[in-house]
């Protein structure tokens, strides 16, 4: 989801990808098109929630690099005060040519010859995120607020949602946001006896 998902999709004749993981759930209707939606609004990346990522040494420096030699400034105003703020990723909608081309094009390719995913772990969660919130303009980016989404991994020990939570939609019923947090409950409760 860093390097490779772009070339590969495009190559196949696609123009926008979207992840859901297979442990994400959809827990209300999506009432639109998702792509179709992207394509009218311009929209070049979108997302359902943010996570805080600390896993990213070695990527700012090559960011700002990137950033001096061209003589450009972020086009998220917070971001070098909050460098480690992301999209999470395990959902996220993306045109495929903004990640073919520069400017990102050129600092994916530096990040991707730096070796830094492997040497310090750092994921394409932050790379993802910190490309999208320095290069595209704010009005190019969607948060997808309409639907309830869940991302989980159990942990029965704890009774607790890790890597994720269940996000509710504004588009939700209140009575079908409490049905999935009881049903998210009970199974809690059947995994941890």
């Amino acid at each position: 989801y860093a390097f490779l998902i772009w070339p590969h999709l495009k190559a196949q004749g696609y123009t926008h990808v979207m992840r859901m993981d297979d442990d994400s759930y959809l827990h209300s209707r999506i009432h639109f098109n998702i792509f179709d939606f992207m394509v009218l609004n311009d929209f070049k990346y979108a997302y359902r929630a943010i996570a805080e990522e600390r896993m990213c040494r070695g990527l700012e420096p090559i960011v700002s690099a990137y950033l001096k030699l061209h003589k450009l400034e972020p086009k998220d105003p917070v971001y070098r005060e909050k460098v480690t703020v992301g999209f999470y990723n395990n959902f996220f909608v993306a045109e495929l040519e903004t990640f073919l081309t520069p400017p990102i094009a050129d600092v994916l390719s530096t990040i991707d010859f730096s070796n830094i995913m492997y040497l310090h772990r750092t994921n394409d969660l932050i790379i993802q995120s910190t490309l999208v919130r320095v290069f595209l303009e704010p009005a190019q980016i969607y948060y997808f607020h309409e639907f309830s989404y869940q991302h989980t991994t159990n942990n029965p020990r704890t009774k607790c949602i890790q890597n994720g939570g269940i996000y509710r939609g504004s588009l939700s019923s209140t009575e079908d946001f409490a049905r999935v947090c009881h049903e998210e409950s009970a199974e809690y409760e059947g995994l941890a006896k």
